[in-house]
């Protein structure tokens, strides 16, 4: 009966992503053929706070695809999310992510984690990292590999390998040894307790549990081990269990525990602040039912409590805790949500850091559009709320725009050049206060074209008069003031006021010959001046030909 839920366990997770969009799927299914040893490559998808919960839950950056039953480990203040199964669909990944909580941003190593797998021993030794056994969904295998990765090496070393091959095992690091207590061998649920000696590479066993299981929970607490939760080999219709059972290490003994509110598997536990964490998972391994409940046990009382659920109801998660914050990653619930990283903490009103990202183009021109971006970025989550921006110009430019995954943008336009300072204040939210930065900014002179647009009559008599019509544009804004038209070889002029950019007026000149008409514009306090020419013919007379015909006699 174990085996063959084992077997099915990819075709009840699948059924629970359905709602998963096909583009999704394809995605995930070519990130699966074609992954391969890479340079390492980063990715940053920053999401909203969740507004809808409470101040102890908060929605971080996703990861780029789904993954169920992922090894999750801190190292060096970052949290490694490593191999685990696609989801939707099938296959093992052979990446591994890194999530930094201080940036909300992951990078990955591709193609580098030997013999890919899920639900394996993932533990953190010394700043080593060690993976032990695990489950191959595509070959329908448990295996005893256990490799260890040291930073800067970018590279898996094979080790012994384990007594019992087992997947879906609980863990604990005591000193320099990983216990690995119970999981599935590849026919049941086991009561094997393994400890493997990082130093001397060797394995040796200890007392078994009382009740074997898998899909368990250990963790480590006042010197003892917790073995919550978990599936039992002898339960047909609801394998999921409520067990805890207290292991003591230098007794090598057990003991019975207090067990939980309700059955759970797959779950996460982890200890906090001196109590122990049971978050999501399923109350029913057969029907994959994903809960989002957070159980809380306090060992000075004794009692589990019920805390804030989780945002999202998944299983086949794992966590993490850096700093007194949870991070739960991964995992499958009602609509495939295996990229779900969420965290839970105390979390306060944080600092938040608001910056001036751009001002394109700096210098601008006066009526310019300019375009301002703008980033507020907090210690932990993304801020939501909006930001205002305003110059010193005394004018209020873009009002309350929203941000969008931390970030917004606005356009401003100054009509005056000269020396600005541009401020982006955001107001804050209900997780952290406000803050603004301001950047200097130059505005010059809108540039201009003047334009002859006609000089007529042309060519013209002596002392006839011409009307000469000019245009001024700018590409930004109409220009106004006055336009002075003169001619070469001449103390005639005339000027008008530009009208929509356009102006006319009229000379005449008093002896023939070719000149150069040129209208001048001075410029205002916002435009550029200039200039422009055309060449004119005049003429004494104009001379009229009639042919002549002669009368026939």
């Amino acid at each position: 009966m174990q085996v063959d839920r084992m077997k099915n366990r990819r075709l009840n997770y699948l059924v629970g992503s359905i709602l998963v969009s096909v583009g999704m799927l394809v995605f995930l299914l070519t990130s699966i053929s074609s992954i391969a040893a890479a340079p390492e490559t980063s990715s940053q998808k920053t999401s909203m706070i969740d507004d809808t919960t409470n101040d102890r839950w908060r929605i971080l950056a996703d990861m780029q695809f789904g993954l169920g039953s992922p090894g999750v480990v801190v190292l060096q203040n970052k949290v490694h999310v490593i191999s685990g199964f696609y989801t939707p669909g099938t296959g093992n990944s052979s990446a591994q992510g890194v999530y930094d909580p201080l940036t909300n941003s992951w990078q990955y190593l591709w193609g580098i984690f030997p013999m890919p797998r899920s639900d394996m021993v993932v533990a953190n030794v010394s700043d080593k990292l060690f993976a032990i056994g695990g489950w191959n969904a595509d070959l329908e295998t448990v295996y005893s590999f256990t490799h260890r990765f040291e930073p800067g090496l970018s590279e898996w070393i094979t080790m012994t390998s384990m007594i019992t091959p087992v997947s879906g095992a609980g863990s604990v690091v005591i000193s320099d040894s990983i216990y690995v207590i119970g999981g599935f061998d590849g026919i049941t649920s086991t009561a094997h307790v393994q400890i493997y000696n990082t130093i001397s590479d060797t394995w040796s066993v200890g007392t078994p549990l009382p009740k074997g299981r898998t899909q368990l929970e250990a963790v480590l607490l006042d010197g003892l081990i917790y073995a919550i939760g978990g599936n039992r080999a002898d339960g047909d219709s609801n394998p999921s269990t409520n067990i805890v059972e207290i292991y003591d290490p230098g007794l090598d003994s057990w003991m019975d525990g207090p067990p939980l509110p309700d059955s759970r598997a797959s779950m996460v536990a982890v200890v906090r602040q001196g109590k122990i964490y049971v978050i999501g998972g399923t109350d029913n391994w057969a029907s994959s039912n994903a809960v989002d409940t957070t159980f809380v046990y306090d060992p000075s009382s004794g009692a589990w409590t019920t805390a804030d659920p989780m945002p999202t109801a998944r299983s086949a998660i794992q966590a993490a805790v850096i700093s007194d914050t949870i991070y739960v990653i991964g995992g499958v619930g009602e609509l495939g949500a295996g990229t779900a990283n969420e965290a839970y903490a105390d979390f306060e009103i944080l600092p938040s850091f608001t910056r001036i990202s751009l001002d394109s183009p700096d210098p601008s021109q006066s009526f310019q559009p300019i375009v301002v971006n703008y980033a507020v970025t907090s210690t932990i989550g993304v801020p939501t709320g909006v930001v205002t921006v305003t110059t010193n110009q005394n004018a209020l430019q873009c009002s309350e725009q929203p941000l969008v995954d931390g970030m917004g943008s606005c356009e401003i336009i100054f009509d005056t050049p000269g020396t600005y300072t541009i401020t982006a204040t955001y107001g804050g939210d209900d997780f952290n206060l406000g803050s603004s930065d301001s950047e200097g900014h130059q505005v010059v002179k809108a540039e201009t074209t003047i334009s002859l647009i006609e000089d007529q009559p042309d060519p013209s008599l002596v002392g006839q008069p011409i009307s000469v019509t000019f245009g001024v544009t700018s590409t930004y804004g109409i220009p106004v003031g006055t336009v002075v038209v003169t001619v070469s070889n001449s103390l005639q002029s005339c000027a008008d006021d530009l009208a929509d950019g356009v102006g006319s007026c009229a000379l005449t000149l008093d002896s023939q010959g070719t000149y150069t008409i040129t209208a001048s514009y001075d410029g205002d306090i916002a435009f550029a001046p200039s200039s422009g020419n055309a060449t004119h013919l005049v003429v004494e007379s104009l001379k009229v030909y009639i042919p002549l015909v002669r009368r026939e006699e």
